[in-house]
């Protein structure tokens, strides 16, 4: 970026004023993506509760509980995606998002599973 400023005593003043919004930047992004992680990963639990909260008696309630796993599905998916752009983006460990994303993916797995359970206990529901 300071290629094209030219030589001489004003050029140190310019290039310090660039890292400094660089910087700032930097700073400002990192919160923004904390921030957007943390909102994410709240979503995930709130939707496994809702979806926890449906014992279903009726074909409406066995969807709505399903919607509900979708949800929580879907807030996983999010997050991860939001991990892989923090790690593309930003200078950070990727050996640690790895092990977020393969907790994140076994808590899909999980929750999917509990989707095909509740297929099979539910079965006679079907239709109803």
């Amino acid at each position: 970026m300071t290629k094209y400023i030219p030589a001489g005593p004003e050029r140190e003043k310019a290039v310090a004023q660039i890292r400094e919004q660089e910087q700032d930047f930097n700073l400002w992004l990192i919160e923004q993506e904390r921030k957007r992680m943390h909102n994410l990963s709240r979503d995930i639990p709130l939707h496994l509760r809702a979806a926890n909260s449906i014992w279903p008696s009726c074909q409406l309630e066995l969807d709505a509980r399903r919607l509900e796993l979708d949800k929580a599905i879907a807030a996983c998916w999010m997050l991860m995606d939001e991990l892989q752009y923090v790690a593309e983006t930003l200078p950070a460990d990727f050996n640690k998002f790895t092990k977020l994303a393969l907790k994140i993916e076994e808590l899909v797995n999980k929750i999917k599973a509990l989707r095909k359970s509740d297929a099979k206990r539910f079965k006679q529901m079907e239709g109803k």
